[in-house]
């Protein structure tokens, strides 16, 4: 079972509540996960639907399974046309290389009416990871360099991580440099992908704020902890949730 207290799990969850808040799921309502990762998010739409199909590139880190798991790309998914009623994905898009094709394959196999659902990462949390790069690659340094024994300090004698390494500000997803991310992940960055491939984007919904903080999150250090409050005092979400319609369907 997941840890109810670790702010991942804490992110995903009220992030399935917020999108299952403006949707009418059925136990017969047929929903494709893309990246499923986990498998946890599927999980929470399991609680509502009897049809969840789990789809990863990569199943080995699946810890909660069903009868529906399918390891496949974005880019070519092994599914009729025509067969879902909702295709989600969470903090997927921006990792793959070819957008257009990975919407291409979600066009074809959600229904005419089906609804299209993509969380996806914001400008602001793009600002909040170059921000706080500097400060967890000196954590991870610092962390490489000593080690404690008991009551006693000794230093490495081989650091696993090099001072230049701290000088390298990480790109998170598929793209050329970080201004170019940075861009991407603007929101209106986001609907213009969507209707330039013939979706309607009928709805944005702001998600939860929270730091990037990787390792330093696992040791309890949090920065911004996981809240809808501070969204709705700041008006600043670290991922919003895209509901599109098929363009040609919309009725919007």
């Amino acid at each position: 079972m997941p840890d109810k207290f670790d702010p991942l799990y804490r992110i995903r969850r009220q992030e399935i509540e917020l999108v299952l808040s403006e949707l009418c799921i059925q136990s017969n309502t047929r929903i494709l996960e893309i990246g499923c990762g986990s498998g946890v998010q599927s999980t929470f739409f399991s609680e509502k639907s009897r049809f969840v199909v789990s789809s990863d590139v990569n199943l080995t880190g699946v810890r909660f399974r069903w009868s529906y798991l399918v390891k496949c790309s974005a880019e070519y998914l092994p599914f009729e046309g025509n067969s879902f009623d909702v295709v989600y994905s969470s903090c997927v898009l921006e990792h793959i290389k070819n957008q257009k094709l990975a919407l291409r394959e979600m066009k074809r196999v959600l229904k005419r009416n089906g609804v299209l659902i993509c969380v996806v990462p914001t400008f602001t949390w793009k600002m909040l990871q170059l921000i706080l790069f500097y400060p967890q690659m000196i954590y991870r340094f610092m962390v490489s360099q000593v080690k404690l024994k008991g009551h006693e300090i000794k230093f490495n004698n081989r650091p696993r991580i090099s001072l230049r390494y701290l000088t390298r500000a990480s790109i998170h997803g598929e793209f050329e440099g970080n201004a170019k991310e940075a861009i991407a992940y603007r929101k209106e960055s986001w609907v213009y992908l969507f209707e330039t491939n013939d979706f309607y984007v009928y709805k944005i919904k702001k998600l939860l704020l929270y730091a990037p903080l990787g390792e330093m999150r696992a040791k309890n250090i949090t920065v911004i902890p996981p809240s809808l409050r501070m969204e709705k005092i700041t008006g600043l979400c670290s991922s919003i949730a895209l509901f599109a319609n098929l363009r040609d369907h919309c009725a919007h």
